[in-house]
């Protein structure tokens, strides 16, 4: 079986090889052709397929900006209600009502309080009224019903009483068109909190929704839009007394309600708990969408026979610079003769355009590689010298220094010859090698160095007291990282007090790392001085630009798990370097 099929493919590819280059592109076009179409068809049937989740998409974000404009302006009401229940004049009116036995102060109050509700009344288009709830014969009312009985019962007064200051929304009374909310009226002066009255504010929620869908650009038409609290339809008027239902599983279904296939998609406010619902006729939709599947199908078959007929007359021409690409391909390499020029490949933005730009580009590449190495070889030659020149300075200073300590110690001057020393002994230590890695112990010896001068220019007036692991000494570390930070403890202690000072240095082996802590008293850091430099919203001078450039050097060298600590620990002022310790002294510079 396995030597037949090998035969009938090999017939097959010399039946193809037998095939001229035209005929086996015009083949594979046709095949490409028919591939395309049947992609074609299947990603059409596939976004009918997702045509539902798409049509809810939209709706849901329709749908999303109602609901927040609802939202919005019930939210309005809150802060409405809030206002007057807080406002110092209606606080003040209502206690003393509470308590006043005066006929003509209370007139006086009840008109300060007949005050207070007009003008809250105008402070939104869609209350219709406020009702100020003190007892069954004491009640205060404005708008266009000044009877509260109208929308407020017995069992409303006694939850909202429950609810202790907290929002309480329902239908106002037996009109369709209202809906309230009611608070009750806490004592806030001296936080006693005692009832001293209820407030309810009427609005018209039909005129609040339909004011809300023109805002929002919502296409209202019949029945397409609902707003539902559980299963009470609370919008639109005409489907109030209907006994039209919706239960859905998921944000939106598609189902048969009155004969009809209905696309229903929802939107829940989880704060007032009302549901807002799009209805649509899905098959006046799907209509739609199969009308345009079909002029897709027919306008994508006349566009490709089009194009067909149209490649199948460039394929000749394909050839012909084909050809010529061949000519110059034999030709690289033989003369520094260009072939004639027989067409201008410049212009030409296509696949064969493109091919010849860059054959051309890559001859005059490899001639300009040729003047390009003799440069180089120059450059080279010019920056070796460079090199040797920078290399001159640093000797002369250091045949300086020597010669300094020489004449000192000829002249007695042994405070000379010592500094002399010391600084050229650190300046071939920190200069000496290219690397940024020294070892802990090369790294100390700067630092014995740099203190050695210190002792002559301050004497006695600081100690430095060391503890350091010996085992750590072979360890790397970055160059110059330990004696800026000592620096950094003499600036701002003997530079800037006259006290004394000591300065510590703590070297520990914490298993796969090891830290070098800094500490000294007389001076104390900032707080956050390090995320300040860090952040750059503290100017850095000084000895902060040092601090931040061995931060910056420990995080780039060892990664951001690693760097500088800076805090103040029993008066002092600390520095703690955390380092890996993953490799050998044996790479350190020196």
């Amino acid at each position: 079986m396995k030597n037949k099929f090998k035969k009938f493919h090999s017939r097959i590819d010399n039946f193809i090889h037998g095939f001229s280059l035209y005929r086996k592109l015009i083949i594979t076009l046709l095949c490409v052709f028919l591939l395309l179409l049947f992609v074609f068809l299947i990603s059409l049937n596939l976004m009918l397929l997702k045509y539902d989740h798409t049509l809810y998409e939209t709706n849901a974000a329709l749908l999303r900006n109602v609901v927040s404009r609802i939202e919005t302006e019930f939210k309005d009401l809150e802060d409405l209600s809030f206002s007057f229940l807080s406002d110092s004049e209606v606080q003040e009116s209502l206690i003393k009502l509470k308590y006043e036995d005066n006929q003509y102060e209370i007139s006086k109050l009840r008109k300060r309080l007949y005050s207070a509700l007009t003008s809250y009344v105008i402070k939104n288009n869609y209350v219709e009224s406020i009702h100020l709830y003190l007892n069954e014969q004491d009640n205060f009312s404005l708008g266009n019903n000044h009877d509260y009985r109208n929308y407020i019962s017995e069992n409303l007064i006694k939850r909202t009483q429950s609810a202790r200051g907290q929002v309480i929304w329902d239908k106002a009374g037996k009109n369709p068109d209202y809906y309230l909310l009611g608070r009750q009226i806490l004592q806030i002066k001296y936080l006693t909190l005692d009832e001293l009255a209820q407030v309810y504010v009427v609005f018209n929620i039909n005129n609040l929704i339909q004011d809300t869908l023109k805002e929002t650009g919502f296409d209202e038409s019949g029945a397409d839009f609902l707003l539902l609290n559980d299963q009470e339809i609370l919008y639109p008027p005409d489907f109030r007394n209907s006994r039209f239902t919706v239960s859905l599983n998921n944000n939106f279904e598609i189902q048969t309600l009155h004969d009809e296939k209905i696309f229903i998609s929802q939107a829940y406010s989880s704060e007032y708990g009302f549901r807002c619902i799009y209805l649509q006729n899905y098959n006046q939709i799907f209509k739609d969408i199969q009308r345009a599947r079909h002029l897709c199908i027919v306008a994508v078959f006349i566009f490709s026979v089009l194009l067909l007929i149209v490649l199948r007359r460039q394929i000749k021409k394909v050839f012909r610079h084909l050809d010529y690409l061949l000519m110059k391909i034999k030709h690289f390499g033989k003369t520094e003769e260009d072939l004639p020029v027989i067409y201008d490949y410049s212009q030409r933005q296509d696949e064969i355009g493109l091919i010849h730009q860059h054959f051309d580009e890559m001859t005059e590449s490899v001639r300009r590689l040729k003047n390009e190495n003799y440069e180089k070889e120059i450059l080279l030659k010019d920056t070796k010298i460079r090199m040797l020149q920078q290399q001159i300075n640093p000797h002369f200073l250091y045949n300086t220094l020597d010669t300094i300590n020489w004449r000192a110690q000829q002249y007695g001057i042994d405070e000379i010859a010592t500094m002399s020393r010391a600084l050229a002994h650190l300046f071939r230590t920190a200069v000496s090698g290219p690397g940024e890695l020294i070892s802990l112990k090369q790294e100390l010896a700067i630092l014995d160095s740099y203190l050695a001068i210190q002792k002559i220019r301050f004497g006695d007036r600081f100690e430095f007291i060391a503890t350091i692991d010996p085992d750590l000494e072979n360890l790397l570390v970055p160059k110059l990282c330990i004696q800026p930070l000592v620096e950094n403890a003499l600036k701002y202690t003997l530079d800037y007090t006259m006290e004394d000072c000591s300065i510590y240095l703590d070297i520990k082996d914490k298993g796969d790392h090891f830290v070098i802590i800094v500490s000294n008293t007389g001076s104390q850091f900032e707080d956050d001085i390090l995320q300040k430099l860090r952040d750059k919203s503290f100017e850095a001078n000084g000895s902060g630009i040092g601090l931040m450039n061995i931060d910056d050097r420990l995080r780039l060298l060892f990664g951001e798990d690693y760097g500088l600590e800076i805090y103040n620990y029993e008066e002092r002022a600390t520095i703690k370097l955390k380092i890996p310790k993953d490799r050998s002294g044996e790479k350190a510079d020196g």
